[in-house]
Order: structure tokens, then C-alpha cells, then sequence
């Protein structure tokens, strides 16, 4: 592939992330008091809700990485893109909330497929020595989407459009449009090149082998103590906030500058880890920041929430772009099996991501900080086993 090519394929790659993906989770996110008091949900339900997809993921993270690595991911991409869009659109058009749970599960499939066939997508035309910055693109991308759908779904889509529902259809009409455009993308490019690999393979045989792996399991476990704390506190912050006298816009604008450090942070801190080599630094200094940060926001007061929140994403995604990096790194994966190694360990972030929300909110009846306290918890956790994964860099292949 031409060098013209290689980072138009980049651009995409951030384009798909921030709009197909991140924005219409984020949206959701800051819309659920809106959707909360329309639907007259409880605290546990709205933390079902912002849970659900996370949880489907689970499974769908397995069977879709080694999809991934038997039909490439070009393929995969666009039909976790159009499957997204559909059913992030049909979110809108639900009347109470079992219907709205349902579409949350189903949506799950799809939205958790694509930002890990970006990741191979990428792995399979940069070469290795430029994988941080082909990562990097995802998770500025994923940053962007974020900071988006954080500032525009609640204080300005919703009130001109007239209605959560239709913010939700708007954002589901861009992963469509996502999906049609990976159509078109020529096999020439090789995005699918690894599905001729590894087609003879047995369909389990990627999932087996990587499974066997002590640092793709130590990750696995770490992601789900590091998922549940950043998701958890994400989907609770604007409640939270509103619930102690913020008016919305200033609550969505302390989840938006947690994007906003992230998008800033993202490439800097992924070529520094390039040069270090120091991939378990990162990871560590990510997840013991985040720990940190959540449990001081139920301490802190007026401004300070804001200094917290930027704290809290500064490595946010720096964070994921150098821990799947350090994840294609390991001694045994590589392009060929990145689908499946990356599918099992984001199980974890998954897991974590979709049972910690409801857990956490149940405990704020014990007091309006306690759910921040366990998510901290946790992020300690995935801390100390990072500590236990080495740092491993690969040799400087090319990805022809």
C-alpha cells in the first residue's frame, strides 16, 4: 500500500472510532437523566442501561476477534458498523424501559467489535515500529467521539433536534454510513489479508492458543478492574453531579474535559512509550491515576471537580492505545492472532464495564460516595496486576 493510502486508511480509522463508536456511547451517557425522568427509571435501571451493551460485548469480543482473525477485519468492520447504527437507532423509537434494555443488549454485539477491528485493521498495513501511532489514531479517535457526543448530545443536539430519541437515531445514521464506506474499501489494501491466513484454521484455534498466554491473561484480569472503574464512573458523574445542584451543561462540561486531556494526551504520551519502551509504566501510571482521581470526586468541591476530572483522563486513552500495543507485543500473537488476543482481554474491560455500573450505583444508598470508592478499588486492582505484565518489545518487521 502506498504511503498516501496507509493514512487515509488512518483517517478513517479515527473517524470510524470518534463517530461510530464513541460519540454514541458518550451521548447516551449524559442524555440518561433526561432519559431517566421520560422513563421514569430507577437509579439501578438507568445503571442497567448504560451497563448493557458493555455486557453483550463480553461475549461478543470472543467470537468476534476470532471472526476477526478467520474473515479479516475489513469485513468485520462493516458489519459491526451497519449492526451498530441499526440498533443504536432503534434505541430511539422504544416506549418504555424493557424495550430500551433490549435494544441496549443487542446494540452490544456490534459497537464492541469496532474499535477492536480498528486495532487490527492497523496492525495489518503499519509496520511494527509505527503500531503505537496506528493504536494512537483509535484512541484519538475514540477521545474525539467522546468529547463530542459529551458537549453536544445533552445541551445542544437534544434541544434542537426536540428529543433524546432522535439524537440517538442521528448517531446511528453515521454508523451506517461508516459501514457503507469500509465496504468500499479494495481487499488490495490487505485489511483482510489475515483472514487468508487463517482460514484453514479451526475456528476455536486462535482463541485456544493465545488463552494460553500469562500476559494475555494477567491483562484479561487487570482490564476488567480498569473497564469497570471508567465506565462506571463516567455513566454516574453527570447524576452524580446534578444530583449535589450542578446545572446539566456544567456537569457534562466536567465529563467533557476528561476528553478533552484524554484527546490532548493520547499521541504524546503513545510515542513516548514508542521510544521508552516501557510499556507496563504507562499502564500502571494510568490505572493508579484514574483510582486516585475517582475517589477524591466525591471529596472535592465546585471548581476542584474539574481539575480532578482532567487528572482522571489525561492517560485515558494513551492508556488503551499502549496496553492493546503491549497486547500485539506479546511473545506468541502478532498480526495474526492481535483478533483474538485483543477479543479475550477485553472481555475483562467488558465484564468489568457492564456488572460494576449497577453494582456501584446500588451502594449509593449507603452514602453518595460509595460507589466511587469500589470503582477506585478496583482501578487499584487492574494497578497491581499490570505491575506483574514485563515490559517486551518486538523486532521492527514491516507490514507489507
Amino acid at each position: 500500500m502506498s504511503n498516501t493510502g496507509k493514512w487515509a486508511l488512518w483517517a478513517l480509522m479515527i473517524g470510524t472510532a470518534g463517530l461510530a463508536t464513541a460519540a454514541p456511547r458518550m451521548a447516551l451517557a449524559v442524555m440518561l437523566p433526561e432519559i431517566r425522568e421520560q422513563l421514569e427509571l430507577s437509579l439501578f435501571q438507568t445503571g442497567l442501561i448504560w451497563g448493557a451493551d458493555v455486557l453483550t460485548g463480553v461475549v461478543s469480543s470472543v467470537l468476534g476477534g476470532t471472526l476477526s482473525d478467520r474473515y479479516g477485519a475489513r469485513t468485520s468492520l462493516v458489519v459491526a458498523c451497519i449492526g451498530t447504527g441499526f440498533f443504536g437507532m432503534a434505541r430511539g423509537l422504544v416506549p418504555e424501559f424493557g424495550w430500551l434494555l433490549a435494544c441496549s443488549f443487542l446494540t452490544g454485539p456490534f459497537i464492541n467489535l469496532i474499535p477492536l477491528n480498528l486495532h487490527k485493521a492497523g496492525a495489518q498495513f503499519f509496520p511494527r515500529r509505527q503500531l503505537s501511532i496506528s493504536n494512537a489514531g483509535v484512541s484519538v479517535g475514540m477521545a474525539s467521539g467522546f468529547m463530542l457526543g459529551a458537549i453536544t448530545a445533552a445541551t445542544y443536539l437534544s434541544p434542537w433536534l426536540g428529543s433524546w430519541r432522535l439524537v440517538l437515531a442521528l448517531f446511528g445514521s453515521l454508523g451506517i454510513l461508516f459501514g457503507c464506506v469500509w465496504l468500499f474499501i479494495p481487499k488490495r489494501t490487505g485489511v483482510d489479508r489475515v483472514a487468508e491466513h487463517a482460514a484453514g484454521h479451526n475456528f476455536t484455534a486462535g482463541l485456544q492458543h493465545v488463552a494460553k498466554l500469562w500476559d494475555i491473561r494477567l491483562m484479561t484480569l487487570a482490564n476488567f478492574g480498569y473497564g469497570a472503574c471508567v465506565n462506571s464512573m463516567l455513566g454516574y458523574v453527570p447524576l452524580f453531579l446534578r444530583n449535589v445542584g450542578w446545572a446539566g451543561p456544567r456537569a457534562d462540561l466536567a465529563v467533557s474535559l476528561f476528553h478533552v486531556a484524554s484527546l490532548v494526551a493520547t499521541l504524546p504520551f503513545s510515542v513516548w512509550s514508542d521510544r521508552s519502551g516501557h510499556r507496563r509504566s504507562f499502564m500502571l501510571a494510568g490505572s493508579i491515576s484514574l483510582s486516585l482521581a475517582t475517589f477524591a470526586i466525591p471529596l472535592v468541591a465546585n471548581q476542584s471537580v474539574f481539575a480532578v476530572m482532567v487528572v482522571a483522563g489525561l492517560m485515558r486513552d494513551a492508556f488503551m492505545s499502549i496496553m492493546i500495543t503491549r497486547l500485539m507485543e506479546s511473545e506468541g500473537v502478532g498480526p495474526a492472532y492481535a483478533g483474538s488476543a485483543m477479543g479475550l482481554s477485553m472481555v475483562g474491560m467488558q465484564l468489568g464495564g457492564a456488572v460494576a455500573p449497577a453494582a456501584g450505583n446500588a451502594l449509593a444508598a449507603l452514602g453518595p460516595g460509595r460507589p466511587f470508592q469500589f470503582w477506585s478499588l478496583l482501578a487499584l486492582s487492574a494497578a497491581a496486576l499490570f505491575w506483574l505484565v514485563g515490559d517486551r518489545r518486538g523486532p521492527e518487521d514491516s507490514a507489507s
